[in-house]
C-alpha cells in the first residue's frame, strides 16, 4: 500500500461529523489532509491551544455544541470558538472556514454579514479543501515547511515530536524573513536543537539502532547515543557499534551532532524552553557576544535539517529491528585515575545534571566556558553514582 503523507493538519469541529466519514476519508487519500474531528467547541479549541504548533487550519460547524454533547447545537459555540481563534493570533494565526449544513442559514442575511463566506455541506466539500490548502499556504509556517519538504517529511514519516516541527519551522522564519520577526532570540535555541537531536535518537532506538543502554531510565543521553551512531565507545553506557572502524553516521553528520550539544550544552539542563529568565538569557548572549550568533543558530538549524534528512534515509534502509540490535557491542573498560590526574579538560554536564569529566565527577554547579585542571583523583563511593563516574576529583579552573 502507498505510504500517505499528511501535508495539512486540520481540526474539525462538527456534532455530526460521523455522517461524513467518506469526506474524512477523501481529504487523506486525495488532498493529503488530516482531518481531526471533535463534538464541540470546548473539546477541539483546547486541542488547538495546547498543540497550535501542529494545526494549519480549522473547519467550524455554524450550529455546535460549546462544552457538552448534551447541549443544544447553536451558534454559541461558533461565537466562541471564533473569539478564541482571534485570541490566538499572537502565538499563531490558524485559518479557519464555516461548513454547515443547516438550511435555515443559507439565506440569513445576517449569519452572512457575521461570519462572512461559507460552505455548504452535501454541496461544497471539495472547494472548501481547495481553498483550505491554499489559504494555508499562504501562511508563513507552511512557507517554510514547502521550502524544506524534505526535511519535513523525514520529520513526518518518522513521527517526531511536534517540537521538532515548531523549533526549526521558527528559527528557518527568522532567517528567511528576519524583519518579520524581529522578536526572535538566537540565545534560547541552542538548546532547543538539542532537543530536537534527543527525539532524534528516540526514532534511532526505536527501530533498534541506538541500544538500552545509551537510554538509561528511558533519558537520552545525547554524548553516548552520539559516540555510539559515530562508531565510537560509549563509555559510561559500555557499549560501541559493530567492530573497529563499523559506523553509523558520516562524519560530517557526527561533526554537526557535536557542534549542537558543546554549544547548546550551556544551561541545557536548567531551561527546558524558550522563555528563559533574565539571568540566563543574559549569560548566553555574553556566550556569543563576540560573534553574530543568529548566523551561527541558522548554520546549525540548516545542517540539522541535512541530519534529519540523512537519518530518515538511513533508517529506510535498515529497518530490520533484530538485526540492528545485533550490532551492538559490549565493552569492557578498567578506569584508570592517571588518565584524570593533572589533565585538563572542559567539563560536560549529564542528562541528570551532573558535571564531569569523563568517567570523572566533578563538584562543579555553573560553567560559562574555559577548561579546567584535574588534581586529587579518588575513588568515588557514592552508590548513586558510581557505575557511572567511578572516579571524583578536586579542579582547578584555567582562565
Amino acid at each position: 500500500m502507498k505510504e500517505i503523507i499528511t501535508k495539512y493538519n486540520v481540526i474539525w469541529i462538527d456534532d455530526e461529523f460521523d455522517k461524513m466519514s467518506q469526506f474524512i476519508l477523501d481529504c487523506k487519500l486525495n488532498h493529503q489532509v488530516n482531518l481531526v474531528p471533535f463534538r464541540t467547541q470546548c473539546a477541539g479549541m483546547e486541542e488547538l491551544e495546547k498543540h497550535i504548533e501542529k494545526w494549519d487550519a480549522v473547519i467550524l460547524d455554524a450550529k455546535m455544541f460549546d462544552e457538552s454533547d448534551n447541549e443544544t447545537a447553536k451558534l454559541t459555540g461558533l461565537h466562541h470558538a471564533i473569539n478564541r481563534l482571534n485570541q490566538l493570533v499572537s502565538r499563531k494565526k490558524v485559518p479557519y472556514f464555516i461548513l454547515t449544513g443547516q438550511a435555515d442559514l443559507q439565506s440569513d442575511e445576517n449569519f452572512k454579514d457575521m461570519v462572512g463566506d461559507f460552505y455548504t455541506k452535501g454541496r461544497d466539500e471539495e472547494l472548501l479543501i481547495e481553498n483550505l490548502k491554499k489559504e494555508v499556504d499562504k501562511q508563513p509556517e507552511r512557507q517554510i515547511i514547502n521550502t524544506y519538504q524534505d526535511t519535513f517529511e523525514a520529520v513526518e514519516r518518522m513521527q517526531m515530536d511536534g517540537e521538532v516541527k515548531s523549533t526549526l519551522v521558527t528559527i528557518l522564519k527568522s532567517l528567511h524573513s528576519p524583519s518579520e520577526n524581529v522578536t526572535f532570540k538566537a540565545a534560547s535555541y541552542y538548546n532547543q536543537l538539542r532537543h530536537v537531536l534527543e527525539h532524534l535518537f528516540r526514532v534511532y532506538h526505536k527501530i533498534g539502532i541506538i541500544p538500552d543502554a545509551c537510554l538509561p531510565s528511558n533519558v537520552v543521553n545525547l554524548n553516548q547515543c552520539s559516540l555510539y551512531l559515530a562508531g565510537k565507545p560509549a563509555e559510561i553506557a559500555k557499549v560501541r557499534f559493530g567492530e573497529e572502524n563499523d559506523r553509523v553516521i558520516p562524519t560530517y553528520i557526527e561533526a554537526t551532532i557535536r557542534s549542537i550539544l558543546e554549544l547548546g550544552n550551556l544551561h541545557s539542563h536548567t531551561i527546558d524552553s524558550t522563555d528563559l529568565d533574565e539571568s540566563n538569557m543574559k549569560k548566553m548572549e555574553n556566550f556569543f557576544a563576540t560573534v553574530n550568533s543568529k548566523y551561527i543558530i541558522f548554520g546549525l538549524a540548516l545542517q540539522l535539517c541535512e541530519v534529519i534528512r540523512w537519518s530518515y534515509a538511513y533508517i529506510k534502509l535498515h529497518s530490520n529491528i533484530e538485526l540492528n540490535k545485533s550490532k551492538c557491542r559490549k565493552i569492557i573498560t578498567e578506569p584508570c585515575p592517571q588518565k584524570f590526574e593533572g589533565k585538563t579538560f572542559v567539563p560536560q554536564q549529564d542528562e541528570n545534571g551532573i558535571w564531569h569529566c569523563e568517567e570523572c565527577m566533578i563538584g562543579l554547579k555553573t560553567w560559562e566556558g574555559g577548561s579546567i585542571k584535574l588534581f586529587d583523583v579518588e575513588k568515588n563511593n557514592n552508590p548513586k553514582t558510581m557505575e557511572c563516574y567511578p572516579f571524583w576529583a578536586k579542579f582547578k579552573i584555567l582562565r
